[in-house]
């Protein structure tokens, strides 16, 4: 379908990238390409296949969830390739217009109010189309979810057949995903909705838009809820709260009291055989024993993780180091520790499903050529895209580090481990982990369609 698509492989004997494990992200393919976030404006489908010739696999197909808007990006080109239109036509042919989703397309529609804030001269979505381009409203999307709900057809227009809606709806899962359901292009789980039933759902944010649509199928019931702004992470946490007095009114079911572990005394012969690096969803992490259980660092937040009778920690917010306190993110949270397929692996439980926030690492020798790289580095973009500023290269605790900090996310520091001479990965499961950081020459970095050149003086300054 995209004969001119290559990508670097480190993955000998690995299966191909399809479009069946694109669609529910267990293709490999890098999470994003940080390059184009920015960018003024979309870059051309021909220009996205020359980035992703210089980038390489982050895992090889089918082996983990990890969500990829690279691999939707590519879905569209395939669409637009198959059907001899642009994929923005394709949308509105097949799907907004039999929908009448008159008020949704991939420019905001007539009279619809877009949010500004002080100091942004405007929405700046930069996403690509098939990649969170999409402008809608609610009312717009909730035809939408009538015709999932109906089984693919709505005020007699077929959109999509029965069969395509249910292979849609199976869970597409590999062992490393533990509680992760995923199907075509739904998340089918989580929320704190287990309890009934079915679930199809998805979420998403570009900058200051969040949006959350959650449908539970067997009970024909589903909320839209779009937010922008401060506030706007509560999208997902207010379609819970709806859907559980919906479904509470239709059948009467309620949701389970969730059972509470005890706190149990810690065992420091125990706690040893935790202590070390992880490799996180967060960036790197030191666990270490303590009096009472053990200790970490959250975002510079100091963390007590307390043991639990089923074998899980508690996160509590640790008051100079002395009190262990709850705060309402962490209440609902658990951490445990698992040996999963080779890795040993830091699992979070939360909303009633388990998925793996990290892996234990440890330190390998850091060869001379890479020695030589640590420092500071500029970007080489000179097209405004700057998503990713302040990189360094640096060595902690034995490992090399990559670190930078990324507009709407903050500092965010990872570990490397270098392959070759010219190839390192950034250490760890998931999104983000996998991704390749490599070098042209001694002096010029390439990560995530960025080109960085090795220098002392801070020169890029973020998005216009």
């Amino acid at each position: 379908y995209l004969p001119d698509f290559v990508i670097k492989s480190r993955f000998h004997g690995a299966g191909p990238v399809t479009l069946h494990n694109v669609l529910s992200h267990h293709s490999g393919l890098p999470s994003d390409l940080l390059s184009l976030m920015c960018a003024p404006s979309l870059p051309s489908s021909a220009q996205t296949v020359a980035l992703l010739k210089e980038e390489y696999l982050a895992f090889p197909p089918d082996y983990i969830f990890s969500y990829s808007n690279v691999g939707y990006l590519l879905l569209g080109e395939v669409i637009a390739q198959v059907s001899g239109m642009s994929y923005q036509q394709y949308v509105k042919s097949k799907l907004l217009e039999p929908l009448a989703m008159n008020r949704t397309g991939f420019e905001p529609a007539a009279g619809a109010t877009v949010a500004r804030y002080q100091g942004a001269k405007g929405p700046q979505l930069n996403a690509p189309p098939a990649a969170g381009g999409l402008y809608s409203d609610v009312l717009d999307l909730s035809r939408f979810m009538l015709m999932v709900l109906a089984g693919g057809s709505l005020s007699g227009q077929r959109i999509l057949s029965s069969s395509a809606l249910q292979e849609m709806l199976l869970p597409q899962t590999t062992p490393l995903d533990l509680d992760i359901k995923i199907g075509l292009g739904w998340f089918l789980g989580g929320q704190d909705l287990n309890y009934a039933g079915r679930i199809a759902s998805h979420g998403g944010a570009i900058k200051q838009y969040y949006s959350q649509l959650t449908m539970l199928p067997e009970h024909k019931l589903g909320v839209v809820v779009l937010t922008a702004g401060a506030g706007a992470t509560a999208a997902e946490e207010i379609s819970t709260a709806a859907l559980r007095l919906a479904l509470e009114e239709k059948t009467g079911l309620k949701p389970p009291v969730p059972e509470k572990s005890k706190a149990i005394a810690a065992i420091p012969e125990q706690m040893q055989k935790y202590r070390g690096h992880y490799a996180t969803s967060a960036g790197l992490l030191e666990i270490k024993p303590g009096r009472g259980g053990l200790y970490t660092s959250l975002g510079g937040v100091p963390i007590r993780l307390v043991p639990l009778a089923d074998g899980s920690f508690a996160p509590k917010y640790n008051l100079w180091g002395l009190f262990a306190i709850s705060v309402p993110q962490l209440a609902n949270l658990k951490f445990s520790f698992q040996d999963l397929a080779g890795h040993q692996a830091l699992i979070l439980e939360t909303k009633g499903d388990k998925f793996i926030y990290g892996e234990k690492i440890t330190p390998t020798p850091l060869p001379e050529v890479w020695q030589r790289r640590l420092g500071s580095y500029q970007s080489l973009n000179r097209d405004g895209s700057a998503f990713i500023r302040d990189v360094t290269l640096g060595e902690e605790a034995g490992f090399l580090t990559f670190s930078g900090f990324l507009e709407g996310v903050g500092k965010l520091k990872v570990a490397l481990l270098p392959l070759t001479e010219k190839l390192a990965i950034i250490r760890g499961l998931g999104r983000n982990a996998g991704d390749a950081v490599s070098f042209q020459d001694d002096d010029v970095m390439r990560y995530s369609g960025y080109l960085f050149k090795k220098s002392a003086v801070r020169l890029n300054r973020g998005c216009p």
